[in-house]
């Protein structure tokens, strides 16, 4: 599914087994929800308030990137690209929700 030889030098010190494991858990974990939630509110339109969870989930990780450049870290290019597709996401499901029901929905 993900094969994490090739990122070990990326990764640094995850790239012990705990920090493996726990990459393959929260990025599977994370992602298979903003999909679930995202697919609920696709099929059910009355549950177009679903969307709130992929919303919420892309835009603590922005903020949090956020966080980390205020506070000192590095932003490099793949940091920036990251946040960048995380904004995008961000903008997307907030935008489906509004396309969906006008005007927006009371979440």
């Amino acid at each position: 599914m993900f094969a994490s030889a090739p990122y070990l030098d990326l990764l640094g010190p995850l790239s012990s087994a705990l920090g493996v494991n726990t990459a393959h858990a929260d990025l599977s974990a994370f992602f298979l929800v903003s999909a679930a939630f995202a697919l609920i509110a696709v099929l059910l339109p009355s549950a177009v308030c679903a969307l709130v969870v992929p919303a919420a989930l892309f835009g603590m990780v922005f903020a949090g990137r956020g966080i980390g450049v205020v506070l000192g870290y590095e932003l490099t290019l793949q940091v920036m690209q990251l946040m960048m597709f995380q904004a995008i996401s961000l903008v997307l499901m907030l935008g489906a929700m509004r396309q969906r029901t006008k005007p927006m929905p009371n979440c």
